[in-house]
């Protein structure tokens, strides 16, 4: 006959047991924090950032708590952003142009290099699939008016790779925008060395040769709004708020203040200082 097993005895067991596995599971398993919303964490063990949701499938993963960082997008230290000086804006081919070039323009022309081309000009009309052509690209060199900062010439400094055929199609397509614009831009081949004397008349026959072969606005339609002489599109009737032509109409560009053309109405004799009214 078995002898007589107590119950109460069994249950007594099975509980010792169990809260023995539990105090043994939180010795073995590393503590973590609670992870939190928008928060990543370290894996100590793999040192692969992990995320909430990975800690809650895997609570067996050792997080190190101290290397918690803010996901994407938050509010990251300064220590830990990503970003560095380069080691320099030019390239040494292009410092070396740089410092003729100086001394070719002197005080005539304020040197602005590396200009996006989408700081340079401005869309005539709203399609924005023409800006994304331009917002990757610049020109290596801009020469603006000293005083008003005005875009004068750009200058394109070309090494062996404009030969590839990519680069080719590129090249051919800035020409196209500066050409569009109204702007000259010339195209100095690498060299070892540069006569600023020489650079000097090049920038200034380019700039000159433009002038000359700027073209002549269409006209407009009998009893059309007239044209914009940069923009070759129809203007806006404006009314001068101040100044000697106040209360006065002239027709100014829809595109201003990127665009300052002005065309004066029969009974407006000059508009000079005047602010378009929006």
């Amino acid at each position: 006959m078995p002898p007589f097993i107590d119950p109460t005895s069994v249950v007594i067991t099975l509980i010792a047991l169990a809260i023995a596995v539990i105090l043994l599971g939180s010795v073995m398993v590393p503590s973590r924090p609670d992870p939190k919303p928008g928060q990543r964490y370290i894996d100590s063990h793999t040192g692969v950032p992990t995320h909430r949701a990975a800690i809650r499938q895997n609570p067996s993963y050792g997080v190190q708590h101290e290397r918690a960082a803010p996901a994407l997008g938050g509010t990251e230290t300064a220590a830990r952003l990503p970003y560095r000086v380069r080691h320099g804006l030019l390239s040494p081919a292009e410092v070396s142009f740089f410092g003729a070039l100086k001394l070719a323009v002197q005080d005539r022309y304020t040197i602005c290099p590396m200009v996006r081309l989408a700081d340079l000009f401005f869309l005539a009309d709203s399609n924005f699939g023409s800006f994304k052509k331009i917002i990757g690209k610049h020109a290596d060199f801009v020469l603006c008016e000293p005083g008003s900062m005005r875009p004068v010439i750009g200058i394109e400094l070309d090494d062996s790779s404009h030969q590839a055929a990519r680069r080719v199609e590129r090249d051919e397509f800035v020409n196209r925008v500066f050409q569009a614009a109204g702007l000259p831009l010339l195209r100095i081949p690498v060299r070892q060395g540069y006569n600023p004397p020489d650079l000097q008349a090049q920038i200034l026959n380019a700039i000159e040769n433009n002038a000359a072969a700027s073209r002549v606005p269409r006209a407009p339609e009998i009893g059309a709004k007239p044209l914009c002489p940069q923009c070759d599109i129809p203007m806006k009737l404006r009314t001068a708020r101040r100044g000697a032509n106040a209360g006065g109409q002239f027709y100014g560009c829809v595109n201003y203040p990127d665009c300052h053309q002005i065309v004066q109405c029969p009974q407006v004799t000059a508009v000079g200082g005047d602010i378009p009214q929006r």
